[in-house]
């Protein structure tokens, strides 16, 4: 977990076309769901979320761990909810934003039908 900043009562924003979310585990802790996010090899990791199934938050409870190569900063940004706060958004310290934009970068590139003058 130190190598997460915790946002709080949030998730990420769901996208317009796709989904946000690159992977899906249910019933871990937020421990596990950040070893998830770290050994994850299909995608980089940059983030995750964990909705928990039951009102409490501490850190012995259970949830359905979202794994995502997004940042808040690099989607729609955050949905907070501090009513019925039965979710937290975590990313990873120091890369999640340069680590992110290049790689929104590299997708652009790719896309582009015309290379870039």
């Amino acid at each position: 977990m130190s190598q997460f900043v915790n946002y709080g009562m949030s998730v990420l924003k769901p996208g317009r076309s796709e989904s946000v979310y690159q992977r899906t585990v249910d019933s871990v802790s937020v421990d596990v769901c950040a070893q998830l996010c770290l050994n994850e090899t299909s995608f980089y990791c940059l983030s995750f979320d964990i909705v928990f199934t039951g009102a409490a938050t501490a850190a012995g409870d259970v949830g359905q761990c979202r794994l995502s190569q997004h940042v808040a900063a690099t989607v729609d940004g955050l949905v907070v909810d501090t009513v019925n706060p039965r979710h937290n958004h975590y990313e990873r310290i120091g890369q999640s934003v340069s680590q992110s934009c290049r790689a929104v970068s590299l997708l652009r590139e790719t896309a582009s039908p015309h290379p870039a003058a």
